[in-house]
């Protein structure tokens, strides 16, 4: 619902530069949350088949990922957050591979604002027809 009603952001947002700087951050994290369900969902697949795996094999596993799908974020200096930051997912330990659906529902929200902004009506019509299901 949030990149739907951006196009009315402006009513909460007076300055245009603020109003651009929510928009950016709004669509960077709906893009950032798709490199996450990434480095989840091959981390869960790789710890489900290599269950005998050592702490130190996944913390490496983990960081490459991380290296892998998110290269903007430097860690100098947090190397050891980094390489821990597997343990701070609940779905790693009690859902497996449930976290890819959080990546197809981000990759459907993109798709409906790309719907949104081409033809509004028939956007809102597929949401609720979706929503039906």
């Amino acid at each position: 619902m949030e990149l739907f009603t951006m196009n009315y952001w402006s009513r909460f947002y007076r300055s245009p530069d603020h109003l651009k700087q929510a928009k950016r951050k709004q669509l960077f994290s709906s893009l950032e949350l798709l490199s996450w369900v990434s480095i989840v969902d091959s981390f869960q697949y790789r710890m489900y088949k290599h269950p005998t795996h050592t702490i130190v094999e996944r913390d490496a596993k983990f960081t490459s990922l991380i290296q892998e799908y998110q290269p903007r974020i430097d860690y100098t200096g947090y190397e050891h957050i980094q390489k821990k930051r597997w343990q701070a997912q609940p779905h790693i330990f009690d859902l497996p591979f449930y976290y890819i659906e959080y990546g197809i529902c981000g990759l459907a929200a993109i798709n409906m604002r790309k719907q949104y902004i081409e033809n509004p009506e028939q956007a809102m019509k597929n949401y609720i027809s979706m929503l039906s299901l």
